[in-house]
């Protein structure tokens, strides 16, 4: 849309808000019930530096790249002489990027030890930004490249940290895990462009590749350092995809209800005889 609208107006914000305004609608249409909220919740860094630092350094480091370039992108690319088309197309590169590259990432994640897949795509960035900091700035088809892999590796920190996290927490502890990374990453995503915008006023646009290197860097160098005092973590059990329609079902072929009338998925176990048995008890 930016290289057809006119950028120097407020329709780009008008457009862009329009968008988010119509994002909304497929969720809040949905006809799945809200899931109780428990009583009480709260952030607990101290508890979670403990038991997974990893994971907490991890979510900050992906708010300090990944929102970073996204909040500084666009000045990047106007201080290296970009057109708004080009600038636009480079910006669209980084979402393509998340979008390729969180998948295999993630798959391999479930494969090896999570700390190894952080540390390869935190190496990544590194090696992204020297490519960056050195290319030719004319040579568009290349920076794209480079955003696409920053932005995709950079993002795909949250969700490892999150899944490495995971691994090694117990009943009951995902919500308070799930709020402390989120504030820990929106902590990085508020320091990160203040540190990067810093460098690119002492160094120019050769400081935003400069501020991620030297953040891609130190993350890889914790992970190394992590990986050689603390063994892997189990991974969690994985459930096989089962596609179910929204229509009713028979209530001897999937579901159960309790008393508070949330629906309770067993799984159907055979009788010696290949007769359907009955759910397995709660």
């Amino acid at each position: 849309l930016l290289t057809r609208i006119d950028v120097s107006g407020s329709l780009p914000y008008l457009v862009a808000a329009a968008c988010c305004c119509l994002a909304i609608i497929p969720v809040s249409t949905t006809l799945l019930a809200s899931p109780d909220l428990p009583e009480r919740f709260a952030v607990e860094l101290r508890l979670w530096l403990r038991r997974c630092p990893v994971a907490i350094v991890g979510a900050f480091t992906s708010g300090a790249l990944a929102m970073t370039l996204q909040g500084v992108g666009a000045i990047y690319g106007g201080l290296i002489g970009l057109a708004s088309s080009a600038i636009a197309l480079m910006m669209a590169g980084t979402q393509v990027g998340n979008l390729v590259f969180q998948w295999p990432l993630g798959v391999l994640s479930d494969c090896v030890d999570r700390r190894v897949v952080l540390l390869f795509a935190a190496l990544a960035c590194f090696a992204v930004c020297i490519l960056l900091a050195l290319a030719p700035t004319n040579w568009l088809p290349l920076i794209v490249l480079c955003f696409a892999i920053l932005a995709g590796c950079g993002e795909s920190l949250y969700a490892l940290s999150t899944a490495h996290a995971n691994d090694r927490a117990e009943s009951g502890d995902h919500l308070s895990l799930a709020s402390t990374l989120l504030v820990v990453w929106a902590a990085g995503a508020t320091i990160g462009p203040i540190a990067a915008t810093t460098a690119m006023s002492h160094f120019g646009a050769i400081g935003m590749p400069i501020y991620f290197a030297t953040v891609a860097l130190g993350f890889g160098i914790y992970l190394l350092w992590r990986l050689s005092i603390r063994e892997a973590a189990a991974h969690q059990p994985h459930e096989a995809y089962i596609p179910l329609p929204q229509s009713a079902m028979l209530a001897d072929e999937a579901t159960l209800y309790s008393d508070d009338n949330s629906v309770v998925w067993e799984a159907l176990v055979k009788t010696d005889k290949g007769s359907r048995g009955q759910p397995s008890g709660k």
